[in-house]
């Protein structure tokens, strides 16, 4: 049989990653590598939090953020596939948003999202 070259989802099986941001100014986190699912908590009152999604190694890998806090998230993936002199980012500003996001082997897609998708 002859090998595919398709990309399919990946989803990791490590556990939930919750990513805290709680009090500080310039609150930051990032993907651990090993989960497929994040969630964001910011307190009351607390700085927003800036997640970094580093690259992925495996072609395929797929993640979903999701925000459980009360601050924004600024999520921002290191590499991203448009090419733009910019990294691109998604806000989360609500309970309940989230961004899903695709590592096709060279950089991240966001492929749906319940915000807005900064391309800069």
């Amino acid at each position: 049989m002859a090998r595919s070259n398709h990309i399919f989802p990946l989803f990791l099986d490590g556990a939930v990653q919750t990513a805290a941001g709680i009090g500080g100014t310039g609150a930051t986190s990032s993907w651990n590598g090993t989960s497929s699912f994040v969630k964001t908590v910011t307190g009351s009152g607390a700085a927003a939090l800036t997640f970094t999604v580093p690259d992925a190694t495996i072609p395929g890998t797929t993640i979903v953020i999701t925000h459980t806090g009360t601050t924004s998230v600024f999520v921002t993936p290191t590499t991203t596939i448009y090419n733009e002199g910019n990294i691109d980012a998604a806000t989360l500003d609500g309970v309940g948003e989230s961004v899903t996001m695709f590592w096709n082997g060279s950089g991240w897609a966001f492929i749906g999202s319940t915000e807005a998708i900064a391309i800069v």
